[in-house]
């Protein structure tokens, strides 16, 4: 005798976050971006190898959009499954099992110059 389908409908409501995270997905030109930074982007010759520049670049649009310092941010991957779906994460395969995920990575991100100077300029144009 086989069981009967119980037809449980567990889809998750749709968050404003969840639906501003979706429309940004298809607004922010992802690809152009990526193509523009690559050239200045670390490629990870010695000490740890980088988060890729597409993960990285979410993150950082993230962080400006919901006012996140660096240490909330990396914490909020652990609390918010959003954030980790959104950033992709899950594909990187190196959350750890405790925070902080980076150890900094965010920081150092951020502490590039060329972000502002190369990246931003375009987006506004």
């Amino acid at each position: 005798m086989k069981q009967a389908s119980l037809a449980l409908n567990l889809s998750v409501k749709k968050t404003r976050k969840r639906e501003f995270l979706d429309q940004m997905e298809h607004v922010v030109p992802w690809a152009g971006l990526v193509e523009l930074i690559s050239p200045f982007y670390p490629d990870g010759r010695t000490g740890r190898p980088p988060f890729s520049l597409a993960t990285m670049l979410r993150i950082h649009f993230m962080q400006q959009w919901f006012s996140l310092s660096d240490p909330v941010m990396e914490e909020a991957f652990f609390v918010t499954p959003l954030y980790r779906e959104f950033a992709k994460l899950e594909e990187c395969g190196r959350l750890p099992l405790k925070p902080p995920p980076f150890c900094g990575s965010v920081i150092g991100w951020k502490n590039t110059n060329w972000l502002s100077k190369y990246c931003l300029p375009s987006m506004n144009s």
